[in-house]
Parts: C-alpha cells; sequence; structure tokens
C-alpha cells in the first residue's frame, strides 16, 4: 500500500522520511480498509494480510488486488513502476505494476472514486511510453501519469464512491 502526494513539507534525511512514511503508511492502510468494505459491499470480498511476511509470500491479499491510494488524483492517475525505502538508498526496485507477486488487478483512486486496470494493460501502456513518466517529489517513486479520461475508458472497473461523509473514515480512529 502507498500513498501518493503530500502536502507536508519535503523529508531532508532518512528520519525525517521514516516519520513521513509511517504517516502516509497509516493513511494508505485506512484507505486500503475503506475500498475492501466498499468492494464487499458491492459482492467482490478481499481478505487483505497486514504483516510484510504475508505481503511478500502472497501479495497484498489472495485475490491478487494491489491497491493504491491516490490522493492527488485529479486529472491524473499515478501509476507505480519502481520505489526506494529511504532518501540514503540509491537502488529503486520493482513495484507497482512491476512488483514480483500474485498482483492481476491495480487498484488506484481516492474516496471519490477507484479505477480497477488490468495489470498487464497497465505495463503495456507503461512500454509504449505514451504516458509521462515522473518521480515523486520525495524521489522515493517512480511511475507515471494516465489521464483519468483514459482510465475512465479503459479501466475494467470504475467504483463511484457515495458523496456523504459516512463513506469516508474520520480522522484517526484509533
Amino acid at each position: 500500500m502507498s500513498v501518493v502526494g503530500s502536502i507536508q513539507a519535503e523529508p531532508s534525511s532518512d528520519e525525517e522520511y521514516e516519520t513521513y512514511y509511517q504517516r502516509m503508511l497509516v493513511e494508505g492502510q485506512q484507505y486500503q480498509d475503506f475500498v475492501a468494505h466498499e468492494l464487499y459491499e458491492r459482492g467482490l470480498p478481499l481478505v487483505m494480510f497486514q504483516t510484510k511476511k504475508y505481503q511478500y509470500l502472497y501479495g497484498e491479499n489472495r485475490a491478487g488486488f494491489e491497491i493504491k491510494f491516490d490522493r492527488q488524483m485529479k486529472r491524473n492517475c499515478y501509476i507505480e513502476i519502481a520505489e526506494r525505502a529511504g532518501l540514503s538508498r540509491p537502488a529503486y526496485t520493482k513495484s507497482g505494476i512491476y512488483r514480483d507477486d500474485n498482483t492481476w488487478i491495480y487498484a488506484s483512486g481516492n474516496y471519490e472514486r477507484l479505477f480497477l486496470f488490468p495489470r498487464n494493460w497497465l505495463v503495456r501502456v507503461h512500454k509504449s511510453r505514451k504516458c509521462r513518466a515522473v518521480t515523486n517529489k520525495y524521489d522515493t517513486s517512480k511511475g507515471f501519469l494516465l489521464p483519468v479520461s483514459l482510465a475512465e475508458i479503459h479501466a475494467a472497473l470504475v467504483v463511484a464512491f457515495k458523496g456523504d461523509s459516512m463513506n469516508r473514515p474520520k480522522e484517526d480512529t484509533e
């Protein structure tokens, strides 16, 4: 799970980045729970794995869905292809659509809507180089921007969430 975009100040050290990462991880996990609940309500139950051990062995869930919270999604969906674990680590590893796991559906969205894409279609889009390649402002994630207008046409499924505030989780309910 990852979160795209932030309005916080850019971290300048691995320690600051770890604090930022943990905050975004919690936000991403809350979104993942939200999506799992919403998909369950629509007849698609997902069993999510929370431990790193099971995520590395089986992926985020047995169904093969990778769920990404794209908080800045307006005109574009951010599709991740690589990440690195910290500011001082130069090597990127495959992630997102290139992560070596059971993912066959890549789900990207926010609290208004969710796009579900076949992973192999996104790989073909990336290899075509027709979408703009980007690196996040923290230089820890690489990906490309898929215009929402194309996402609406090519997604296997678009889930529109209700506009009321009842669906969105409250701030820090722990």
